[in-house]
């Protein structure tokens, strides 16, 4: 019974929430008769079994209550996995710039090429000392 149950209350989600947003042909009890219908069949449940058992378990409220707290840590659970931040993807041509640095330093060799930033900042320390080297 927790399972469908379960699969009800997404069911409900799933209807109130994204079920025809802006169509308005859309046919909301008719949809979610046919939409609840689908649940009870993955279940291999009938709609007299399932409110024979839904009656039984608000005639035992102790037994409903133990399904309805365990559906709402599942969905705590749930809940808590989609609010964990995602981990940032790593630039791969900023690794692969970080080991060529690295191999740099290890092997002197290895010479890593200058960024455009460093390139204008020689040319300017040029420039200025040409400036200060011709005679006016």
């Amino acid at each position: 019974m927790q399972e469908l149950m379960w699969d009800m209350l997404r069911a409900d989600v799933f209807l109130i929430d994204y079920a025809g947003k802006g169509d308005t042909a859309f046919n909301r009890s008719k949809e979610s008769i046919a939409f609840y219908q689908k649940v009870l069949t993955l279940h291999n449940t009938s709609k007299q079994e399932f409110k024979k058992s839904l009656d039984w378990y608000q005639q035992h409220p102790k037994e409903m209550k133990i399904i309805l707290d365990t559906l709402q840590s599942r969905q705590g659970i749930i809940a808590e996995e989609q609010n964990k931040p995602v981990e940032a993807k790593v630039d791969t041509a900023q690794k692969t710039q970080e080991k060529q640095k690295a191999d740099s330093i290890q092997n002197p060799e290895i010479k890593t090429r200058p960024s455009r930033k460093s390139i204008i900042k020689s040319k300017l320390v040029d420039s200025a000392r040409k400036l200060k080297t011709k005679p006016i």
